[in-house]
This record gives structure tokens, sequence and C-alpha cells, in this order.
């Protein structure tokens, strides 16, 4: 072996495309367009939790989500809103996450490493503000 050559293991390599994979996830998550809405499914997806963590969690903080804009959107509201041929609609409609909303859920999930990495990555834009 050489002097300048390093020796990486499997285990260290599968770690850092981990690790990057969630970095680039929550960064994606930052620069999201405030128009755009998701479904509980979309949202839990997104973050990888089961879709009854998001549905705690907003349950847990209602007010503050429905300020954010969370609440059932009739089934005509979510055909103008969403592309209807990418999810089926129920007849009462569905929960819709604006961006806003979204962004919350990440604040507040705790057994998720897209919402710590994007509760770092928002911190750090903020201290690079100040």
């Amino acid at each position: 072996m050489k002097e300048n050559e390093w020796v990486i293991s499997e285990e260290m390599v599968d770690y850092f495309q981990e690790r990057l994979r969630i970095i680039t996830k929550a960064e994606g998550l930052l620069s999201m367009p405030n128009t755009e809405f998701a479904t509980m499914e979309m949202v839990a997806e997104y973050y990888e939790v089961d879709i009854y963590c998001i549905g705690s969690v907003t349950y847990r903080h209602r007010d503050e989500f429905a300020a954010d804009g969370v609440r059932r959107y009739a089934e005509s509201e979510v055909r103008s809103i969403l592309r209807p041929n990418e999810i089926e609609i129920p007849i009462s409609g569905l929960i819709l996450y604006p961006q806003k909303a979204i962004r919350t859920v990440g604040m507040l999930l705790q057994d998720s490493a897209i919402a710590q990495e994007f509760r770092v990555q928002s911190l750090n834009n903020i201290e690079q503000a100040n």
C-alpha cells in the first residue's frame, strides 16, 4: 500500500452514501416553492415515516397546522390543486399540506433522519443570515 492511499470499508461508503442522500433530500425541502400541496401519504413518504406518525404530529399540533393551511379539501378543490391522475381522490376529499406545513412537519417529527437534517440545515441557514 502506498503512503497516501486510503482504506475505506464498504460500511463507511454505505454510511456516507446514505448521509448524502438524506442531506440532498433535506436540501430539496428547503428549496420547494410555496404553491404546491401534498397529501398526508406524500408527506410520510418524503420523511420516510409511517403515515400514522404524520397523523399524530398533525393532531397534536392541529392549531398550528390549521394556521399553515392544512385542512380537508373537497374533491373538486383537490382536482383543481393536484393532478387528478396521480392519486385517487375519495368523495370525502383529502387532507392537503401546503409547503409551509410540510416544513412544519419537518420541525416537529422526531424519528426521521430527513426531518433531523432539515432542522440542522434550517438552523445553519439562520446562523449564516445573521
